[in-house]
């Protein structure tokens, strides 16, 4: 679930800087951003260093990896790790 929302924001950004010119982009990425993150730093952190790098890369999807790493002790839920490619 994690993973397809994170996913799902991030083609979205990437969908706006191709359709928007870069200061529209930029706009439409912080309402976008601002309604689901909800601080400042990591929003602006997002949209200033993240996304540029993933629009170098001219990809569409396929920007967030998990990664299984067994089960948890006491419960033995399964623990994933979440990272952006």
């Amino acid at each position: 679930m994690l993973k397809a929302e994170a996913d799902k924001l991030l083609s979205k950004l990437v969908r706006y800087a191709h359709k928007y010119d870069e200061k529209d982009a930029k706009r439409e990425a912080g309402r976008v951003v601002k309604s689901i993150i909800f601080t400042d730093v990591a929003g602006k952190k997002l949209v200033n260093d993240l996304l540029p790098k993933y629009l170098d890369e001219e990809r569409k999807t396929g920007f967030v990896i998990t990664m299984k790493l067994g089960l948890r002790p006491g419960d033995s839920a399964e623990k994933v790790l979440v990272k952006l490619a």
